[in-house]
């Protein structure tokens, strides 16, 4: 362990760090958001009806779930002003999801 000092205004802040050496990563446990449920309960070639609005933020939130969980997705706007996404196929090097 060491400490480190910074001099800020006359004010002494010492901080205490402790390296450890080949120490193993943790992973996360991130709970999954709307989209991400979505485009885990879709199979490849599903497509999912939106209500969005005009800066299409529904379907970019998608959109980004589906990317991060290594898939692509298609996207058309419907007469009645909805927007229909297609699952597309897996990406060519997916990212790792853990459940």
């Amino acid at each position: 362990m060491f400490g480190v000092e910074s001099r800020k205004q006359s004010a002494e802040i010492i901080v205490e760090v402790k390296i450890e050496k080949n120490a193993p990563l943790i992973n996360r446990k991130k709970e999954w958001g709307k989209w991400q449920k979505i485009i885990k309960d879709m199979n490849v070639g599903d497509a999912a009806i939106l209500q969005d609005d005009e800066n299409l933020t529904a379907y970019h939130g998608l959109r980004r779930a589906a990317k991060g969980m290594g898939f692509t997705v298609s996207m058309r706007t419907l007469d009645d002003g909805k927007i229909k996404v297609w699952k597309l196929k897996e990406e060519s090097s997916p990212v790792s999801v853990v459940e």
